[in-house]
């Protein structure tokens, strides 16, 4: 899940920095949590994957699918 939230803050074309401003209101993060994440050593809940989307403008259900993809193969 890690490298996929990574791949598609760059596919959106944000830096960490940028995502934590889009993040700041709703969940008050900084770049420190965005690179927790990224490298796996700070664990998300379903509400901050929701987030994280919709800052992203990618659908939940898009983000579910492609990570079961991921973890099947």
């Amino acid at each position: 899940m890690c490298g996929l939230l990574r791949e598609l803050r760059e596919r959106a074309g944000l830096s960490q920095d940028d995502l934590a401003d889009l993040l700041s209101d709703s969940l008050g993060w900084h770049k420190t949590q965005i690179s927790k994440v990224e490298r796996g050593e700070r664990r998300i809940d379903v509400f901050e994957v929701r987030a994280i989307c919709t800052a992203l403008n990618v659908s939940m259900v898009d983000f579910w699918r492609d990570l079961e993809s991921r973890i099947s193969a």
